[in-house]
């Protein structure tokens, strides 16, 4: 299927978003459709996951486990699977306790 630009809708695009579900003319589309893109780009969302579980003393594991669900589903709707698989699988053993999380990384 040809691919159109997220912002101004041409066909063709020459850029694509690491996420690979946007696609872009040019940098000045791409700069000036991010903003609407942003909420649904799974590699800006997986960033930041990894800076949050960076922080992880502090009380910030409702909201990993919340972004870990949020990043599930993109991944499901891209057909990745395994990766959806494997941050649903966090997202649920966040939410169980912290203690299951530190086991289940253990086991990666």
């Amino acid at each position: 299927r040809a691919h159109t630009c997220s912002h101004c809708s041409a066909t063709g695009p020459a850029f694509r978003c690491p996420c690979k579900n946007a696609f872009y003319c040019n940098r000045s589309c791409q700069l000036a459709g991010f903003s609407n893109h942003k909420p649904q780009c799974a590699t800006l969302l997986a960033k930041k996951i990894k800076t949050k579980e960076l922080c992880l003393g502090t009380s910030n594991h409702a909201t990993i486990a919340e972004d870990s669900q949020k990043l599930a589903l993109l991944y499901s709707e891209q057909g990745e699977l395994g990766k959806a698989e494997g941050f649903m699988r966090k997202a649920l053993c966040i939410m169980l306790g912290y203690g299951a999380w530190q086991e289940e990384v253990a086991k990666v």
